[in-house]
């Protein structure tokens, strides 16, 4: 506009074009996923998780989590100077909750994830020792679990506070996408009734 060219978004946004020139005009920026993996990470998830003779491990490997903030980015990417790391999002708070609880291996099978000794330990494998991920909350470490899950050959894996919105598998690969999708939902929802 300052340069007289009056509006030259169309009704749907910037076109390609446009886009191109601006990267052109400004190299320091670059568009980029919000807290996306590398994919580094996934290759080291399948060099650590196969044993020697190349037999998979991966169905003693299981991960329990709860996730009930759907105030995740819809997808969306936001331009960012080209040497910023990350492009976070803050969400406001809401007063709904809905969890979603679950138990998966890292051979992508799944069991009933709500109980140790009651629904646990009756569908995980037999095999031992099982080693089961979760995060480092304070129901998740009492002394009867610990103890229990040491009398059935299970390793506990506490993953540490604050970091598992990296570390905790069903969070990086699971529920990332589902917050998405539920977030793309409520968007799409929002424009039609503003206070959903």
């Amino acid at each position: 506009k300052e340069r007289g060219k009056g509006d030259v978004f169309k009704k749907t946004g910037p076109s390609k074009k446009w886009w191109r020139g601006f990267k052109q005009r400004h190299p320091e920026l670059r568009l980029r996923r919000p807290d996306s993996l590398d994919r580094g990470r996934d290759t080291m998830w399948n060099r650590i998780f196969y044993d020697p003779e190349g037999d998979s491990q991966l169905h003693l490997i299981f991960n329990c989590d709860e996730a009930a903030n759907l105030n995740k980015s819809a997808g969306q990417r936001v331009v960012v100077p080209s040497s910023q790391k990350h492009a976070h999002s803050v969400a406001a708070a809401t007063n709904g909750h809905i969890t979603v609880h679950c138990c998966v291996s890292a051979a992508g099978g799944t069991i009933p994830p709500i109980w140790f000794e009651k629904t646990f330990l009756k569908f995980a494998p037999s095999e031992r020792p099982l080693l089961l991920i979760q995060d480092g909350a304070f129901s998740h470490v009492s002394c009867p679990l610990i103890k229990s899950a040491i009398a059935s050959d299970v390793i506990l894996l506490s993953l540490p506070t604050k970091t598992t919105h990296i570390t905790q598998p069903l969070d990086v690969a699971v529920y990332r996408k589902m917050k998405i999708e539920a977030a793309g939902i409520m968007s799409h929802a929002k424009l039609i009734k503003s206070d959903v």
